[in-house]
């Protein structure tokens, strides 16, 4: 089987990558006035198929439940190649897993994995990834190769034993702004993946409605799946702001939290049995509040992320930039409290964090990717104070987290969407390298 080997690039040395930062900030106000004015970003032309072992504007990345593998959106950002890609880390050996790979379309957003078990062994794995092109949610179903354990992503009705190329996504995997099903939204770019009353479902929101030209008023959609049983389905939507960002399932309420690029906007929402709509089920607003008017641009929140009980939860804040801190935990009317404990400020651009348990202090701390500034910023959630920053290269973008005491591994991963790399931060408080960046995967 075909797998490319990723180089290890000393600490410090950056990659040249295949477009220029001018052209870059073209192209994000091109996007940015597509929001207004224009259906997204544009379609890629008929061209050359992607590569299968590299990285090219990464995007968003995830690792399996295992631990043992990493799962790499390439955003085509450039549209040099035809489509976008999900390729796979061996994190045993890094490399890229060439056979593994797949496409699908260009711009992509997050990506998201939901893993069934049955007596403690995971028996199905369903990954998740929204397209800005394709207006689209992909789904996929993960099996692993009997021989070589590798991962192998299905998202095609039948298989193609003559392909010369990656596979593509297709038919029922794509669920898209077509005649066959409802508008998910222009720009679909945020994705959550949650408990509501028991059962998992994934959650998406788009960047505005198809038909919202002013940016006035409720001017995207959030829409919840079905994912246990079955194909996944679309079963409910709800109206939001322009802007959506980032999702996060309360693991208190089950309720969503959704932010907005665009505006001071927070809104909850819960997935609801609705015996009076086709589908069974209804997304419901809930309420609606403001971080504060922390700053006068228009450019808000991103990521959004709830600790364990669901008793606290962060958001990723550009105006300034920030943390803040929500209470979340309940009153006595059994409902959030929703009141900002605090606002932590931060380097330029916030665009991802995660949560991490520090075993020496015995609390989480939060790992906060800031694009801006090329940086990792290290929050302690107890004090509530920055206790270290770590310099990394170019554009980071999303993080994912591996806690894989089998194979010695507790790290983090970053895309560096200016860099076309992943960096691999060390996380293990016992080495001498810790919140040291250890390699740089391209």
């Amino acid at each position: 089987m075909a797998r490319a080997e990723l180089a290890l690039k000393p600490h410090g040395a950056f990659s040249r990558m295949c477009g220029t930062m001018s052209r870059l900030k073209r192209h994000f106000l091109f996007c940015g006035l597509a929001l207004v004015l224009a259906s997204g970003c544009g379609k890629a032309a008929v061209g050359l198929f992607p590569p299968t072992d590299t990285f090219f504007w990464p995007v968003a990345l995830v690792a399996d439940p295992q631990g043992d593998y990493l799962y790499v959106v390439n955003g085509n950002f450039d549209l040099n190649y035809n489509t976008g890609t999900v390729a796979v880390v061996d994190l045993k050996t890094n490399v890229v897993v060439s056979s593994s790979t797949i496409r699908l379309g260009s711009f992509g957003g997050d990506i998201g994995l939901f893993s069934v078990e049955q007596d403690g062994v995971r028996v199905a794995t369903r990954g998740f990834v929204t397209t800005r092109e394709l207006r689209a949610l992909t789904w996929f179903d993960i099996s692993r190769d009997e021989t070589t354990h590798e991962p192998r992503m299905n998202c095609r009705l039948e298989a193609d034993p003559e392909a010369k190329h990656p596979p593509a996504c297709e038919d029922k995997y794509v669920i898209a702004d077509n005649d066959t099903f409802a508008d998910l939204g222009a720009d679909v770019f945020s994705l959550a993946i949650g408990q509501v009353d028991g059962t998992s479902y994934a959650f998406t929101g788009s960047l505005r409605d198809t038909e919202c030209l002013n940016g006035v008023g409720t001017c995207a959609k959030i829409s919840a799946f079905s994912i246990e049983d079955g194909d996944t389905q679309l079963i409910a939507q709800q109206d939001f702001v322009i802007g959506a960002h980032g999702i996060a399932v309360s693991p208190l309420t089950g309720e969503l939290y959704v932010t907005s690029r665009f505006f001071d906007t927070i809104q909850t929402m819960k997935l609801n049995r609705n015996t009076t709509t086709e589908t069974g089920y209804s997304l419901d607003l809930v309420g609606t509040f403001s971080v504060g008017n922390l700053g006068n641009t228009g450019d808000f929140s991103r990521q959004i992320v709830f600790n364990k009980s669901g008793t606290r939860a962060y958001i990723a804040y550009r105006n300034p930039s920030s943390i803040v801190v929500l209470d979340t935990s309940l009153d006595p009317d059994d409902r959030p409290y929703n009141r900002i404990l605090d606002v932590v400020e931060i380097g330029a651009s916030p665009s991802d964090l995660k949560l991490v348990y520090n075993e020496r202090l015995q609390r989480d701390l939060a790992y906060i990717v800031c694009f801006g500034t090329n940086e990792i910023w290290v929050l302690d959630t107890e004090l509530l104070a920055v206790i270290d920053r770590v310099r990394i290269r170019k554009g980071p973008f999303k993080i994912a987290v591996v806690d894989n005491p089998k194979l010695g591994l507790k790290r983090a991963y970053i895309t560096n969407f200016e860099d076309n790399t992943v960096t691999v931060l060390e996380l293990d408080e016992s080495s001498p390298f810790y919140h040291q960046e250890i390699a740089s995967l391209n």
